[in-house]
């Protein structure tokens, strides 16, 4: 577990004079991270742009090179820039939240899935490895109700996705005679 800076203090005859120790927190488009503690890197690596592992792998390099105290501060200014670099702007990452949450919604339950959570429902104390034995003891016609299930959901939800992608590409439609009415304008002119 990383150390937490503190103030280091010196004294000479009466008086005494605090030294502040190097600031372990990175201020990136308007957000503050924590480089010496693992929630800060973990706030840090999310908004990344790079995928889950290369973005906590490049997070971690970098906030070990910054809390490095033999290094200068003119070389913490270029790893702040080059973090900067890697991380997301608001907007961005908004962009990159409802893109998960879309793919995160499209998800069905497989007939697997189905029969664990009934099982867990009924007996919360089961575990994975129970749960699978007992998958794995169904016959097939038992099995099929599940798949039956799992069918079922993944046709309603593509149906409500289907409803939903028509409707966009219906907006475009009516979108589109307008633009063709402000091009033939400008070729008039």
């Amino acid at each position: 577990m990383p150390k937490k800076a503190s103030t280091k203090t010196e004294t000479k005859a009466n008086d005494v004079k605090v030294v502040e120790a190097p600031s372990t927190i990175v201020s990136i488009h308007g957000h503050e991270y924590d480089l010496s503690n693992k929630d800060g890197k973990n706030a840090l690596i999310d908004r990344t742009s790079l995928t889950k592992r290369s973005g906590r792998d490049t997070v971690n390099l970098f906030s070990k090179l910054y809390l490095d105290k033999k290094l200068k501060d003119r070389l913490k200014a270029d790893i702040v820039k080059h973090l900067t670099i890697y991380t997301l702007t608001d907007d961005k990452y908004d962009e990159k939240v409802k893109k998960a949450e879309a793919k995160k919604a499209s998800y069905t339950p497989s007939s697997y899935f189905i029969f664990q959570a009934e099982r867990k429902t009924a007996d919360s104390s089961l575990k994975a490895k129970d749960v699978k034995q007992l998958w794995d003891g169904l016959s097939e016609s038992d099995k099929k109700v599940y798949t039956d299930k799992a069918a079922e959901l993944k046709a309603a939800k593509l149906a409500e996705l289907s409803g939903k992608k028509s409707s966009k590409k219906a907006s475009k439609k009516a979108k589109a005679p307008k633009k063709a009415k402000a091009k033939a304008k400008k070729a008039k002119k």
